[in-house]
């Protein structure tokens, strides 16, 4: 018997998920190197700041991360790129963005599970799979529990506390006297 025969998370037996698997930990390469070039040509603002020097060498060994997916290398690209995430985790801790972490999770299951291992591809699946569940579940559970879940708190917390990108992004939906009026909020 399977330990995992009643595991809904788990794919049908003989179907397997390595092109999927090799694809998904492509994406989260690509997610990560723009991260870490967007970290790179706009430092975070204090308390988070690392070094300018790290993080251009964070993402240039992303993106060189990146490059070695598409090779027979792929595995030791994520090797290559967990201390990187890790690292990152670290400098931005308390306030690390749940994708970061989310980013982190998925990194160190492809550190440990191969795709191309007939018995790792069902248990990778399977732990993406739980992953990706439980980061929503609480994802939400956070909004509901601070009571931002149903009117775009989050949003105006950003405009009214000076972050210019959220105006901008959202300008165009937002009438501008309503916008100039969360500005307004101490």
């Amino acid at each position: 018997m399977r330990v995992n025969a009643l595991d809904w998370t788990a794919n049908p037996e003989g179907v397997r998920s390595a092109p999927d698997l090799r694809a998904c930990r492509t994406l989260v390469l690509a997610h990560w190197a723009t991260q870490g070039w967007a970290w790179a040509l706009r430092p975070l603002p204090d308390p988070y700041t690392f070094a300018p020097v790290f993080a251009l060498v964070m993402a240039i060994m992303l993106t060189a991360c990146l490059a070695a997916s598409f090779t027979r290398h792929a595995r030791l690209a994520c090797v290559v790129a967990a201390p990187f995430t890790l690292a990152a985790v670290y400098w931005t801790l308390p306030a690390t963005p749940n994708h970061t972490l989310l980013v982190c999770l998925l990194l160190l299951l492809f550190v440990v599970l191969d795709p191309e291992d007939s018995e790792d591809d069902a248990l990778l699946i399977q732990g993406i799979r739980w992953i990706v569940i439980l980061i929503f579940f609480y994802a939400g559970l956070q909004k509901v529990l601070h009571g931002m879940y149903f009117r775009g708190e989050f949003l105006t917390w950003m405009i009214g506390h000076g972050v210019e990108r959220w105006a901008d992004l959202f300008g165009w939906m937002i009438p501008a006297e309503e916008i100039e009026r969360v500005r307004s909020y101490p």
